[in-house]
């Protein structure tokens, strides 16, 4: 069951300064547009990039209809294709690329607004605040907590813990009242997801014994997307991942 590893589904590197300039040149409206003009064929060719999303343009009424709804001005957005370096095109190309595939593998509709949160997750939209490492709801009861996890667990020295169950166990005894001893909680939940490689679980001891289940990067997108989760970066899911 365990994974010490705490890996999340992998993300291809990319090449973070080129797309800091993508990012500047191109709003994160046109940005939207142009991974939903080149999702699944993006070019390989820096020249190609005008012509394809033109094409691509007249054929789609998705497309259409969402440069109206933006107001887009075309010719300025396909103007900017021909300013950008050939670098940095290509790596727009990989990183939309990334993009499609992401959404496909984690069941995310590639034009909805879950598959938007994945745009922050290969760089093409600006994160603009701290990457959580971790994230974990602990549920007794009535009552439930969320526990927003930013140290790496492989900068901690942790007590030992015999077994995933016994920590659980921990972890909810110490929720009832972790207000007293937030700093305690956190240690022990950021062990947990250490010891069980879920970086981002649900502990739940609504039935009587804990429940430890694994949120998938997929549910916490939709929950982003949708509001549920407000103000909230995190690592792998609408951030570029970090190692631990």
């Amino acid at each position: 069951m365990a994974n010490n590893n705490c890996k999340l589904s992998p993300t291809p590197a990319l090449n973070i300064d080129l797309l800091a300039g993508i990012r500047q040149m191109f709003t994160p409206n046109e940005i939207e547009v142009i991974a939903t003009a080149l999702a699944g064929s993006p070019p390989t060719e820096a020249m190609t990039f005008g012509e394809m999303f033109r094409r691509r343009l007249r054929t789609s009424s998705l497309l259409q209809s969402i440069v109206r709804r933006w107001r887009l001005d075309v010719g300025t957005l396909v103007d900017k294709f021909a300013c950008a370096t050939p670098e940095m095109l290509i790596e727009l190309g990989r990183a939309v690329e990334a993009w499609y595939d992401i959404c496909h593998r984690e069941g995310l509709y590639p034009w909805g607004r879950s598959s938007e949160v994945v745009l922050s997750r290969v760089g093409l939209h600006a994160v603009t605040g701290p990457a959580a490492w971790g994230f974990a709801v602990a549920i007794h009861q009535s009552t439930s907590s969320e526990f927003v996890l930013r140290d790496s667990p492989g900068a901690m020295d942790f007590d030992t813990m015999p077994d995933v169950a016994s920590l659980a166990h921990a972890v909810l005894e110490q929720h009832r009242d972790w207000m007293t001893d937030p700093d305690g909680a956190y240690r022990l939940v950021t062990q947990l997801a250490k010891l069980t490689g879920h970086r981002y679980f649900r502990l739940d001891a609504r039935l009587g014994r804990p429940i430890l289940t694994a949120i998938t990067t997929s549910a916490l997108a939709h929950d982003l997307a949708d509001g549920s989760l407000r103000h909230l970066w995190l690592q792998g899911v609408n951030a570029p991942q970090s190692g631990t």
